[in-house]
């Protein structure tokens, strides 16, 4: 009995409830595809834009000009420092380096995925204060339109705020706490619904302004002739101001050139663990592309490896190639033993448990199961004790380990044995999850969403459990910040 519950304590630890949510086909947008991809991808590119040229500084220096396109479905920011499009038909951020030839392609949801981590974590400084009852200084601690303002999110459970709006010749002011935390001055031009939306959205992108402030923008229906803002975080304070320069309607094409070469370099900080990301990328890049000449395993691959294992006796190795399947597939034998497989046929499933009860090193892996419940880090040393040289799948130790030191939080240690995996199997999606879940929870959301993007364009199947969660975060996120895509 302890046996089979110690299966079924790893389907808790190594499974994820499946969600309705299918993700996206990622390999013709992902961060591996080439300009002529997602320029395809697009569709015809001439459309409607409304072009506005501008100036952005703070109150007392030097204003810096810049440029943007605004179409139904993308706005592109070019100023004297970045070029960036903000597509919002494939939910991608695309970063134009033009002296290169080159771009970077993240994820929308990276970014909005940052802004939320960014609110949670000013909101437990607040519990904290208010739980122990000791004053700041910080006016950004004590009331959250300052922190919502910075990240352009306000969360329902923030409470409420006080503002003055008030009205004058210079346009409609916002102040909080005193200050004149943000200004806009409409212009006599009015913009169609859909161009507001528009610029709503390069509102959102470019300035740390209140979304308050930006649905009172959008309510007034005119583009503003000039914006002020002021950021708070403790000491440091930062007012800046964006003057229009002119604005016209014309017509565009999509500002991607076709000839410019993918590069994810950028959004790599080895200062932000990516060290590991460093050694895995171009791993994962092949593998994606399939330079290596592999692919990842079919259900009825994994069967019938599983099935020539157990023909010449190497429990072991069956039990790897289960696990594997249970983590890229959700089925399999420990699937079976829990009533949770969907496909697999279960006959034999506790014939082949009793092999496993009954071979030294498997029934020491199972047992060390139990252990990570209590201890995980002594999960890890026990598994590493056992001989696993002659299996072919000997990576899923590494991909145990990671799971188990990141869940202890250690990510350090956790990083190389989750890369050592993706090493020895660059194919399985889940593996891409795994590790992009450690950098998510380190709020190192870059290395994140390239791991869940890349884990998601593997040629061969990728509609798995473990990747639909993926999807779910996605469903969740766009719930509830619509308004950044």
């Amino acid at each position: 009995m302890r046996f089979l519950s110690a299966l079924i304590g790893f389907l808790i630890i190594y499974t994820l409830a499946p969600s309705e949510t299918t993700a996206a086909d990622l390999s013709q947008v992902g961060p591996q595809a080439s300009a002529e991809q997602i320029i395809q991808a697009r569709g015809p590119s001439a459309e409607a834009v409304l072009h506005i040229e501008y100036a952005t500084g703070n109150k007392q220096g030097s204003l810096h000009p810049g440029e943007t396109d605004i179409a139904p479905d993308f706005v592109f920011v070019k100023d004297t420092f970045s070029a960036t499009i903000f597509d919002y038909k494939l939910r991608r951020q695309i970063a134009i380096d033009s002296n290169h030839k080159t771009f970077g392609n993240i994820s929308l949801y990276a970014m909005v995925d940052f802004r939320e981590f960014e609110s949670s974590h000013y909101r437990s400084q607040r519990d904290v204060l208010v739980k122990t009852g000791l004053p700041s200084s910080s006016v950004d601690i004590r009331d959250p339109f300052w922190n919502q303002q910075e990240v352009g999110i306000v969360a329902p459970d923030d409470g409420p705020i006080n503002f003055a709006r008030l009205v004058s010749p210079d346009g409609i002011t916002f102040m909080i706490d005193g200050e004149d935390a943000g200004c806009y001055t409409p212009s006599t031009q009015l913009l169609s619904k859909e161009e507001m939306k528009g610029f709503a959205r390069f509102v959102r992108e470019t300035m740390n302004l209140h979304p308050m402030i930006v649905n009172d923008i959008v309510a007034s229906g005119h583009l503003p002739s000039r914006i002020s803002w002021l950021v708070i975080n403790g000491a440091n304070r930062t007012a800046r101001t964006w003057h229009l320069i002119s604005a016209l309607q014309t017509s565009g094409t999509y500002p991607l050139d076709a000839t410019y070469t993918p590069d994810l370099a950028p959004f790599i900080s080895p200062a932000r663990d990516g060290s590991e990301m460093e050694k895995l990328l171009p791993i994962m890049l092949s593998a994606v592309k399939s330079r290596l000449g592999e692919a990842a395993r079919s259900p009825d691959e994994y069967m019938s490896a599983m099935s020539d294992a157990l023909k010449r006796d190497a429990i072991l190795q069956e039990y790897l190639l289960d696990s594997e399947f249970l983590l890229q597939y959700g089925n399999g034998t420990t699937a079976c033993l829990n009533l949770l497989s969907t496909s697999t046929n279960c006959a034999t499933a506790q014939d082949i448990a009793d092999k496993w009860r009954h071979d030294s090193r498997t029934s020491a892996i199972i047992q060390s199961f139990e252990t990570e419940k209590r201890d995980p880090k002594q999960a890890v040393a026990e598994r590493d004790t056992i001989a696993h040289g002659d299996v072919a799948d000997g990576y899923m130790f590494d991909i145990w380990a990671g799971k188990a030191l990141a869940e202890a939080g250690d990510v350090k240690d956790a990083l190389p044995r989750l890369s050592g995996g993706i090493q020895g199997n660059p194919y399985i999606g889940s593996f891409y999850k795994s590790l992009g879940d450690v950098y998510r929870r380190e709020h190192a959301v870059y290395q994140a969403w390239l791991c869940y993007d890349l884990g998601r364009a593997l040629p061969g199947e990728t509609d798995i459990p473990n990747m639909r969660d993926i999807a779910k975060v996605e469903d969740d996120l766009f719930a509830h910040y619509p308004q950044y895509f």
